[in-house]
């Protein structure tokens, strides 16, 4: 019988034993599995393989032995696809016995008749997922109908009907991968020769175990959506799975931290607090000795970096607010030693000398910022760090998620309200969630989550945040009437439902999605005001750590919120007590007058002034993928824009490239933003990358095809000119010369056409757009809010109707809205990528342009922060200081 997974140490020893640990054991597998690689075939099960998860897998190579450790963060792989891929031996066996979802089970039964004679059916055999959950076979009753199936996927004769008398042995698909997983761990393989084919570090055995049952959990998930595991009985699999998944990464953690490769370590660390774990799951001790020893670990790290110390203590913060009541030995000595620093600097005020104190506090806070009685004390012998000044191009005038629009509006969203999970990116630019408003990740349930709300979260205005708001928040957003998150995002949630624990709430949805927690990161309203009203969007009441404070001269300002401190895990925040916004006529200057600490919304030549004078200006990093795409909406509610080759003529007419190049992208010297062809970010999974245009972009410009389309077009309306107005919104200087710039060369390069631009206020622009559809062309904008690039908010109902604001009822729509009801991820990219080449091809039913890579600087050291998005930034607002 194989060990047990060893009791983990709290110091260096335990990382030692991570390295060969085993997991806990069980009984071995019965049968070996085909290793060779399957093909696809005609009649497999699609809907029954493992769920992908939206996001760039990569795929082991565990045969090219030149890579140094660690092993590259796993993503969601398609176990099918890495095993004809993979060349280990033991791999391939390994993600090839995985791939199909099926249970096992052996029969004592004869059926049937031939020419033989008696035709007994084999003992042992692969079947169809079943619906009921039995631990013991012996607890089955009555009839149990089965459908065989090979190693891939395809049917085997007939469906079955067996008395579950006949049933001596069933193995579940979850039971049956988390053993094979746990017998593939035992292997030594990375003690083999490297010249042995099976050689395999150890890194690279675990990153293979962690992407097979990752992939098996996904499944899992999806299948209690789809009603193929119903019920709560499948929970105890759904607990043996999560607990065997958080074993292996404890194991890779170890490895990671003992190599001291910091940001693998951190990754790992995102992907064990995902899984929620309980203190019920078992190992889940080891998993908090796992994380407590490699922060421990990085905080001794003498080469780490002075803003990457404050995030090793963010995240051992957080660890505790998470497993409440671990006794993390590291967090009480840093408390220990934060409160040894704090009454030291007290002695030295009393000896006047002040300077020295302050020196000791900003230690005090390095070592543990949320010491009682640190920050107050601070704030009354230091009284400038209490405010950060951040300029943006203009002051927002509405603070509701109903009623903001412009950038400046929806940035200040996160500063009043919060998420119930908040989609955060780490120091590569990497998506992940975390919890905001709930205490922790939620628990999954079938077709839905639960979530566990602080019992002491109050609003601004001092009334409890409870169930009732998350209800009220949910059906504002069926109406329609919440963020920039159109009535189709409600329409996938069902309902709020609260059990014993007022607390405890479940939130479900109509059916399965391919990424449930983008339909639950929406800001959580107070179900005692109006959300749609104007002057809740004037004064909002949110939970969030800062409340509006109104004007100051120039500065538009935010205060803490008294009532955000107080709530359990949130002493010491939010860290700075005041922010200000300013709209600088001249970013740069004020930035190198001290005038403000950070800038954003910075043209490409401010950027460029402020990265030769010394500034921090960061770039998108390889692993971010910028999810705003900027297009012309048109109104096919007009005669001449309801002809496909019409709109196609427009899409084809734009030289993209060009109008960057000169307006744009002038003053860096990096090569920024892109091109658009179709609706989906570049990089993103959902781009159809195939679709190469000019300068090896994405810009389908092609002038002789988008004359002959407008020739076309012209022909079928019977005219020979056509005259549009495009609407641009006001404010952005260099959006404003690039549309009137884009309509001069429209104008001249396709015959018959006249294009006019017209100027409107943000606001108006919106309700021309979305409300009364007064407008012809329009320049806007969409932010998908999540990974999962779902287009039917945008092609799918309006705010105020019951059609898309573009008016669009083409043969796109409905295979858009297909996407709705798929939750199996390799059949959801594959129909965006049919949208994306269909769109270009023949439909356009809005013309892509670009995607702007958004500019911000400041000056080192003058502003501490966590990772964000610039679109966001105040994600993690509580954090700044």
């Amino acid at each position: 019988m194989r060990t047990q997974l060893r009791t983990l140490c709290l110091w260096g020893l335990m990382l030692a034993m991570l390295a060969t640990a085993t997991l806990p054991a069980q009984r071995p597998r019965k049968e070996e599995e085909d290793d060779k690689p399957t093909a696809p075939a005609p009649k497999k099960q699609k809907k029954e393989e493992e769920e992908e998860r939206p996001g760039k897998a990569k795929v082991l190579d565990v045969d090219d032995d030149s890579k140094q450790q660690p092993a590259p963060r796993t993503g969601a792989v398609d176990l099918a696809k890495a095993a004809r891929e993979v060349r280990h031996p033991s791999v391939k066996a390994l993600f090839t016995s995985l791939a199909v979802p099926s249970d096992r089970m052996s029969v004592q039964l004869v059926l049937g008749t031939g020419q033989g004679g008696v035709k007994p059916t084999p003992s042992r055999m692969r079947v169809q997922p079943l619906p009921l959950y039995a631990p013991n076979p012996k607890e089955l009753k009555g009839t149990i109908v089965i459908r065989q199936i090979d190693s891939d996927g395809n049917t085997v004769g007939e469906e079955l009907k067996l008395d579950a008398s006949r049933i001596t042995e069933l193995t579940y698909h979850e039971r049956f991968a988390v053993d094979s997983v746990r017998e593939f761990v035992d292997e030594p393989l990375w003690k083999l020769a490297p010249s042995n084919v099976r050689y395999l570090k150890r890194l690279d055995q675990l990153v293979a175990a962690e992407q097979a049952l990752s992939a098996v959990a996904r499944w899992h998930q999806s299948a209690g959506e789809r009603g193929i595991r119903p019920g709560a009985a499948w929970s105890e699999l759904e607990t043996l799975l999560r607990s065997t998944l958080a074993d292996v990464l404890v194991m890779e953690l170890g490895i990671l931290a003992e190599s001291r490769a910091w940001d693998e370590s951190f990754a790992v660390t995102n992907r064990i607090s995902e899984l929620a774990p309980r203190p019920s799951d078992p190992g889940y001790k080891n998993i908090i000795q796992g994380l407590t020893n490699v922060l421990s670990l990085a905080l001794r790290d003498p080469n780490f970096a002075r803003e990457r110390i404050r995030d090793i203590r963010d995240r051992l913060r957080r660890l505790e607010e998470q497993f409440p009541g671990a006794g993390v030995p590291i967090a009480l000595a840093l408390k220990e030693q934060a409160g040894l620093l704090l009454a030291r600097s007290r002695e030295l005020v009393k000896a006047g000398k002040r300077s020295e104190a302050l020196d000791l506090l900003r230690e005090a806070e390095e070592t543990w910022p949320d010491y009682p009685g640190l920050r107050p004390y601070r704030a009354s012998i230091d009284k400038g760090f209490k405010i950060l000044r951040v300029g943006m191009a203009e002051l927002p005038t509405y603070l509701s998620p109903g009623w903001a629009f412009t950038d400046s509006e929806r940035r200040c969203l996160d500063l009043l309200f919060e998420p119930l999970v908040s989609l955060v990116p780490d120091y590569e630019g990497r998506l992940y969630y975390q919890p905001s408003l709930a205490l922790q990740m939620p628990i999954i349930r079938p077709l839905g989550r639960q979530f566990h709300l602080p019992v002491d979260a109050h609003w601004s205005d001092g009334r409890p945040l409870g169930a009732g708001d998350l209800r009220a928040t949910v059906r504002w957003m069926q109406e329609g009437k919440t963020a920039h998150r159109l009535a189709a995002w409600g329409d996938q949630l069902d309902r709020v439902q609260v059990g014993g624990n007022a607390h405890r709430v479940d939130l479900t949805m109509r059916h399965g999605f391919i990424d449930p927690l983008a339909l639950m990161s929406f800001k959580v309203l107070p179900a005692h005001v109006k959300a749609d009203d104007k002057g809740f969007a004037l004064n909002p009441i949110g939970s969030g750590p800062f409340v509006h404070a109104g004007k100051d001269r120039s500065a538009f300002v935010f205060r803490e919120n008294p009532h955000y401190g107080t709530r359990s895990g949130h002493a010491g925040l939010p860290r700075s007590r005041e922010i200000r916004l300013f709209a600088p006529a001249d970013p740069v200057k004020s930035l190198t007058d001290g005038e403000i600490d950070m800038a954003f919304d910075l043209t490409s030549e401010q950027a460029g002034k402020l990265q030769n004078e010394g500034f921090e200006v960061p770039l998108p990093g390889k692993s971010s993928v910028n999810r705003r795409i900027y297009f012309l909406a048109v109104n096919h509610r007009r005669s001449a824009l309801a002809v496909p080759e019409i709109r196609l003529a427009l899409a084809l007419g734009i030289d993209r490239e060009a109008l960057l190049d000169e307006h744009f992208r002038p003053g860096m010297k990096q090569t920024l933003h892109k091109s658009l062809s179709g609706p989906y970010p570049v990089g993103s999974w959902a781009c159809e990358e195939s679709l190469v245009g000019r300068r090896g972009t994405q810009d389908p410009f092609d002038l002789p095809l988008a004359r002959a389309k407008f020739k076309q077009g012209l022909m079928k309306l019977g005219v020979d000119a056509i005259t549009l107005s495009l609407k641009v919104p006001t404010g952005n200087r260099a959006t404003e010369e690039a549309m009137k710039n884009l309509c001069v060369r429209l104008s001249r390069d396709l015959p018959g056409l006249t294009l006019m631009a017209e100027g409107v206020n943000p606001h108006q622009l919106r309700d021309d757009v979305e409300g009364s559809s007064n407008f012809e062309l329009a320049y806007y904008h969409y932010d998908y809010p999540a990974g999962s690039f779902w287009l039917w908010p945008l092609l799918g109902a309006g705010e105020k109707s019951t059609e898309n604001y573009l008016g669009y009822s083409g043969p796109l729509l409905a295979k858009v809205q297909k996407t709705t009801a798929l939750s199996y991820f390799p059949e959801v990219r594959k129909v965006a990528r049919e949208v994306h080449v269909q769109m270009l091809k023949s439909e356009m039913p809005f013309v892509p342009l670009w995607q702007l890579d958004p500019l911000y600087a400041f000056r080192k050291g003058s502003i501490e922060f966590p990772p964000f998005d610039p679109r966001e930034p105040f994600a993690r607002a509580a954090e700044w200081r």
